[in-house]
């Protein structure tokens, strides 16, 4: 990670939680049905650092599993799309096939959340990712 880290930087080590919801209308019905067909918090770790290459990529993601780490290999690039707040991260999956989702950062929570939606005929699929950060923590606002 970078030593001369900014306050408001999202470098640092993440635990990742995910959900996908299905949301599909009924066979006699005109109303859509939602429903949750995956749901695993705390699944993953991951190190979102800084990267000072020429890339067209602000941040990478790598996987921090200590069970298995056969290599610390990029699994995603982060973009920040205005300010900082809103990303961009496309995530490479097995295969290469590589996702997008749309991340939001939250400075005051020290979290990202990000989702991406998928189409199926009159199946849609919501897929939500929170990274809540580990390390390092924000400082805890001085008292006057």
């Amino acid at each position: 990670m970078d030593k001369n880290m900014e306050k408001e930087s999202i470098e640092g080590i993440y635990s990742v939680s995910g959900l996908v919801l299905k949301k599909s209308r009924g066979l006699f019905t005109s109303e859509p049905k939602e429903r949750s067909v995956f749901q695993k918090d705390n699944y993953a770790q991951v190190a979102i650092i800084r990267d000072n290459s020429r890339n067209n990529r602000e941040f990478i993601e790598i996987p921090v599993d200590k069970n298995y780490l056969p290599s610390y290999s990029i699994r995603g690039e982060f973009t920040a799309i205005s300010e900082g707040n809103i990303l961009v991260l496309k995530h490479f999956e097995p295969k290469g096939k590589e996702l997008v989702y749309s991340f939001v950062y939250d400075k005051e929570k020290d979290m990202l959340e990000g989702i991406r939606i998928e189409t199926s005929g009159n199946v849609t699929y919501t897929y939500k990712l929170t990274f809540v950060k580990l390390y390092p923590k924000q400082a805890i606002a001085k008292k006057s």
